[in-house]
């Protein structure tokens, strides 16, 4: 069976924030714009985009886990023991991705507009968007998978299920704490267009040129 290159969830709609205009500007009417790789958020000069744990997932799941005690009666003999509890489960990207990082309806805008960049475009058709990226890659020859993928905010939290070999993959770029250190990722209410680049590459971003107007696109803010 042949494997969609376009593939998960995708949102009626979504928003891209930019600092500048010309930005906004260039991804409107000329359909140009970058992907970022999930290992270059790791060090990005922006704190508010900034996020040390990007590209490795981190869940605690119910499970059996072993126990050690010190027993003082037996000359300080370890007693192992076996009981329900959480298992650490990690994991880490191993193809290389690149993320187009947008915002859910439910985001505020004010909120977008104050951490992330104050021009803002509203994306009116997020698949037909992964498939343009998709078709421009194809064209480039480069052996891509897009995912619209909603980011999930459980990162080191405990579950009340295991999850799937697919899930605990898909955690690697998807998955951020609720909040840190003061900043409350859960307010982006972040969804992603995801670039798996099965090719070795190691390149911070991938630049996308459409070259055309894309008019499922709008500046909403500033009107």
């Amino acid at each position: 069976m042949k494997m969609k290159e376009v593939c998960g969830y995708f949102p009626s709609l979504c928003y891209k924030a930019y600092p500048c205009k010309m930005c906004a500007d260039q991804f409107i009417e000329a359909g140009c714009f970058r992907l970022g790789s999930v290992s270059s958020y790791t060090t990005i000069p922006d704190p508010k985009r900034r996020d040390a744990t990007e590209g490795h997932a981190f869940t605690r799941e119910p499970g059996i886990i072993t126990i050690g005690l010190v027993s003082p009666s037996r000359d300080d003999q370890t007693i192992w023991t076996q009981e329900a509890g959480y298992r650490e489960c990690h994991g880490e990207t191993t193809n290389p991705v690149f993320c187009f990082c947008t915002f859910l309806p439910q985001a505020s805008l004010n909120h977008i507009s104050d951490n992330y960049g104050r021009y803002i475009v509203k994306i009116g058709e997020p698949r037909k968007l992964a498939e343009e990226i998709r078709c421009y890659l194809r064209g480039k020859a480069r052996n891509c998978l897009i995912r619209g993928c909603e980011v999930v905010y459980n990162k080191g939290q405990e579950l009340d299920h295991r999850l799937t070999v697919n899930e605990r993959a898909d955690l690697d770029y998807t998955q951020k704490p609720f909040k840190e250190d003061g900043r409350e990722y859960h307010k982006d209410h972040e969804f992603r267009f995801v670039v798996i680049d099965f090719e070795s590459n190691q390149d911070p971003f991938i630049e996308v040129n459409l070259n055309k107007r894309l008019d499922y696109l709008s500046l909403v803010r500033p009107k």
